[in-house]
């Protein structure tokens, strides 16, 4: 069996709105869905098609909406939380990071070029 349209797991006035809208486009998503090979030929069964596709790609973009949120949200208690709203002590923070991911190895091309002189 097909895996259903999953609903988005959470809280947020958004998501419980766009989960409203997931369950109204089911309805929809379950009649336009091919179920044999015949389905996929005729002009009728092209608008079907269509139609599907379209469904799975709004789906796809209301879980991508709330993600993407909820990691801004997140960054931005971080910001505030952390660092108590100070872009410059967020940036030095982040830089670090950053250095410390790549062991330091952040140099351009160029200035590689002019350290093994």
């Amino acid at each position: 069996m097909e895996q259903m349209i999953q609903h988005i797991e959470s809280y947020q006035p958004l998501a419980i709105a766009f989960n409203k809208v997931i369950s109204k486009i089911t309805t929809l998503w379950i009649m336009t869905r091919p179920r044999i090979f015949d389905d996929t030929k005729g002009e009728e069964a092209a608008f079907k098609m269509m139609t599907y596709y379209q469904i799975l790609l709004w789906e796809k973009w209301l879980h991508e909406i709330v993600k993407r949120l909820q990691e801004w949200i997140t960054t931005i208690n971080e910001y505030f939380g952390e660092f108590n709203g100070s872009w410059e002590y967020y940036a030095l923070s982040k830089r670090l990071e950053f250095i410390e991911t790549t062991d330091g190895c952040c140099m351009s091309t160029f200035a590689a070029a002019i350290c093994m002189d």
